[in-house]
């Protein structure tokens, strides 16, 4: 822990610098001369409840193909590949596609003329070529994330019970394999270009580099990029009802129980209390030392609050030790939560959670990859550029009286309770 707030402490940071250009695109600049790297980053409000077609799993597939060709390039990879030591990824959510690519600080320009390619020349530059290329891809990405991971058939089916048929989040931002094959060109272009432009955009760079060379870069290659309309989908959020599925799981080798609630508004203090709740369950501390879990056969246990089109759900695994009947299992997990509920954590556990999800925050943040990720993803989260002080000043309101509070009200609700049994097991 020392070593690592040394680190951040030691790394000569300067002030974010936020503005937003005429055409709506957001910015976030931060200079951090520490390593002689610069990391560049860009959010879309684009994802699965953005879809017109439920299950078309169009946002998806939209990011793969931002990585190949626009109007002035042949292949964004290739030319992030040419890069000596680049990285990027790209990942796509409920509400949101995000891209990030870390380079040599002398490569920031690169870096950032690739992100105004993908903002501003992709749509019209996708082919029927390169969209019948990237669907086998998208499809075994499907495969290998449902059906050949462990439990990703059951995530699936948990998705599927929050929502109701016809619903753009019930198959999640991969979609179904019949919704990605029946995807036409016309209909990738069109929400291509109805979601890919800086008025539906942030961008963020964070890293090695001159801040007032950046800015005059970022205004040379994004400012004359058109604005295009905004995108700020109605969807309802997720209906948890108290009841009990049972999913067949081919993959895992072990049976899971899981419970779902609907949680509190993300950005609030009872939103705070879960998560550090959260932090408790993946820790196995509590004032009074019932989160022993394996003494009730329950393994693997993981817990967080999942914060998805503006709403959250608070959920908790276990995986259920050999031997052990799921509705056994299942009713030790909800004794073991009812403890939480009766015996709440008191205040020298809920510090101990706090100094741990503190340095978890701190950590991310040592490399200017790791901080433009977590930038990145506290702004899917509120829709504003956060410090991670300003993050934490947020948990430090919950108190030992707050938490018992949001405990008695959220978690005393009947949840969704799934059980996963691994295929051809018939306890």
């Amino acid at each position: 822990m020392l070593s690592v707030l040394a680190l951040l402490v030691a790394a000569p940071t300067t002030e974010t610098r936020v503005f937003r250009l005429d055409n709506g695109l957001q910015v976030a600049i931060q200079p951090d001369l520490s390593r002689p790297w610069v990391t560049v980053g860009a959010v879309y409000r684009s994802g699965a409840s953005s879809e017109q077609r439920p299950g078309s799993g169009l946002a998806h597939l939209v990011e793969h193909l931002a990585f190949q060709r626009t109007a002035h390039a042949s292949s964004l990879a290739l030319t992030l590949e040419s890069i000596p030591g680049a990285e990027y990824n790209g990942w796509t959510e409920a509400d949101a596609t995000a891209y990030i690519e870390t380079v040599p600080s002398a490569y920031v320009s690169r870096a950032l003329w690739v992100e105004a390619e993908r903002m501003g020349f992709l749509c019209e530059a996708i082919d029927q070529p390169t969209l019948d290329r990237e669907k086998p891809v998208v499809l075994a990405e499907r495969r290998e994330r449902l059906t050949e991971r462990p439990y990703g058939t059951t995530d699936a089916a948990i998705t599927g019970a929050m929502y109701p048929t016809g619903h753009p989040l019930r198959e999640g931002a991969i979609g179904t394999a019949e919704g990605i094959a029946a995807n036409t060109l016309a209909e990738v272009r069109s929400f291509c270009a109805d979601h890919y432009h800086p008025g539906n955009a942030a961008l963020v760079v964070a890293g090695a580099f001159d801040p007032s060379l950046v800015e005059k870069v970022i205004r040379e290659y994004f400012a004359s990029l058109r604005a295009g309309p905004s995108s700020s989908p109605a969807v309802l959020g997720p209906n948890i009802a108290g009841r009990t599925i049972r999913i067949g799981e081919p993959v895992a080798k072990r049976g899971r129980v899981s419970f779902v609630w609907r949680g509190p508004e993300p950005a609030s203090v009872e939103a705070s209390d879960l998560e550090l709740l959260a932090h408790l369950i993946r820790g196995r501390l509590s004032r009074i030392g019932v989160a022993n879990w394996t003494e009730v056969a329950l393994e693997e246990v993981d817990a967080a609050l999942i914060v998805e089109h503006g709403a959250s759900l608070f959920r908790v695994d276990a995986e259920v030790a050999p031997g052990m009947d799921l509705e056994i299992a299942s009713r030790r997990l909800e004794r073991m939560i009812e403890t939480y509920v009766e015996y709440p954590p008191d205040a020298r556990a809920l510090a101990s959670a706090l100094r741990g999800i503190e340095v978890s925050y701190w950590a991310a943040s040592v490399d200017v990859g790791g901080r433009t990720a977590s930038v990145i993803h506290r702004y899917l989260r509120s829709g504003t550029f956060q410090s991670v002080t300003s993050v934490i000043a947020r948990w430090r309101r919950s108190t030992p009286e707050s938490v018992a509070k949001s405990l008695e009200i959220y978690l005393r609700r009947p949840p969704l309770v799934v059980l996963a049994q691994p295929i051809g097991d018939s306890r």
